[in-house]
């Protein structure tokens, strides 16, 4: 994970992004990143889910049970 777009291109495919963090106390970014790490964690292999846009899947995936839904998403 990484808040760097540089660093983008070398982990494609690899790569969750996450939004960087400014201070705000409203800033939420590492709970749903927990959430979204821990529905990983459920997969045997990662490099096949599809990690961009995983804020928008993490609602999706609970529609879809324990396997949340990731795989070829």
């Amino acid at each position: 994970m990484d808040d760097n777009p540089e660093k983008y291109t070398r982990s494609y495919g690899n790569l969750v992004a996450v939004s960087p963090y400014h201070g705000s106390l409203d800033d939420d970014e590492l709970p749903y990143l927990r959430r979204y790490l821990e529905q990983l964690a459920l997969h045997p292999n990662v490099r096949n889910i599809e990690k961009r846009f995983w804020r928008r899947r993490l609602g999706e995936a609970d529609k879809f049970g324990p396997s949340g839904g990731l795989a070829d998403r």
